[in-house]
């Protein structure tokens, strides 16, 4: 059950070269906090992400926005849901869309204005990955089993299709097409054609193989990643000829493809639990590039050459890849760990 976020004082202690802490006010039988979900806006100068504090069977959740160069973070006052991917920001960074966890069910979808932090809810239904398109003016949602668009301007809503997977779909570069799973299928589905047409099917293949996951649009348009079982593919949109990239094995898969090439997760010494290496692959050579080794989570990018991730369970490290060097910029604690 979720209740309504404590009052957080944020304080910034220099405690290690280029780490700061961040702790709250005292919250008596807390056994630990968790940061999850950072969610780097467009211009890559903010994070949004969830705080979360754990009461025993008691989840205190918020929503909060740091800024990457002050490292100042902001409560916002929302409660965020705990279920994956569940921020999307608007290109002109004015609002963000938020799997709110304030509602009976936990799971309704709330629209925030960043510069007053008020939010507005678009649905009261059990949602599941909002995204909005690159040009924002659609916004598309899952609820229960049906995919949704909502036209900004408007606030018209449509139904697409039922996506079969609740946590992954794409947009198409034009915002004009999305692309969603059934049954080890990919479609590609017009939002003015009243069905989609399918360009990836995976049906049939090993039955011990994991099924197709994590569908993410190459930055030019012209290719959309997916992965299956230990291996990420893709398909070009114009032939829909597919072809297997590069391995990768991990619980905490997450794909971010921009110019600057797929960072992603793969397994380390075999443990694909926890330990995990940060990795980078570059499609036009055809290599991937090892930046470290820890208990990652979350990758980012937030510029040409910096990426961000989630280290352990309270930390945010940012990593220069061309370096392969680290550095903490967030760390949330209790007061009672300062102290001790």
């Amino acid at each position: 059950m979720s209740q309504l976020p404590p009052l957080f004082i944020l304080v910034a202690l220099l405690v290690a070269p280029g780490c700061s802490v961040y702790h709250p006010s005292r919250l008596s039988g807390v056994p630990r906090r968790s940061l999850a979900h950072p969610t780097v806006s467009p211009s890559g100068k903010k994070v949004a992400f969830g705080l979360f504090s754990f009461d025993g069977n008691i989840v205190h959740t918020s929503l909060q926005i740091m800024s990457l160069a002050s490292g100042d973070v902001e409560n916002t006052g929302a409660e965020l849901s705990a279920r994956l991917f569940p921020i999307t920001w608007h290109p002109t960074e004015q609002t963000l869309v938020f799997i709110s966890a304030a509602h009976a069910n936990f799971h309704g979808l709330e629209r925030m204005d960043v510069r007053d932090f008020k939010t507005v809810q678009i649905s009261d239904g059990t949602c599941w990955s909002p995204h909005y398109s690159r040009d924002g003016q659609s916004l598309g949602f899952i609820k229960d089993d049906d995919l949704i668009i909502e036209n900004t301007a408007t606030g018209k809503e449509k139904t697409v299709a039922e996506a079969g997977n609740h946590r992954t779909w794409s947009w198409d570069s034009e915002g004009e097409s999305v692309f969603y799973i059934q049954d080890d299928r990919v479609f590609r589905h017009g939002l003015d054609e009243d069905e989609g047409k399918m360009i990836v099917d995976q049906r049939g293949q090993d039955e011990s193989q994991r099924h197709i996951g994590h569908l993410t649009l190459s930055p030019d348009g012209s290719m959309l990643g997916f992965q299956r079982d230990k291996a990420f593919h893709v398909v070009k949109l114009d032939t829909l000829t597919i072809r297997r990239l590069f391995e990768c094995d991990h619980y905490c898969l997450k794909f971010d493809w921009t110019n600057s090439g797929i960072v992603y997760l793969d397994q380390s010494d075999g443990d694909r639990n926890r330990q995990a290496r940060l990795m980078v692959f570059d499609p036009i050579k055809m290599t991937a590039r090892e930046v470290a080794t820890g208990q990652f989570s979350f990758p980012h990018w937030v510029s040409a050459s910096d990426v961000l991730a989630r280290v352990g369970s309270s930390e945010f490290w940012l990593y220069n890849v061309p370096t392969a060097k680290g550095t903490c910029i967030f760390r949330a604690t209790l007061e009672d760990e300062e102290e001790g």
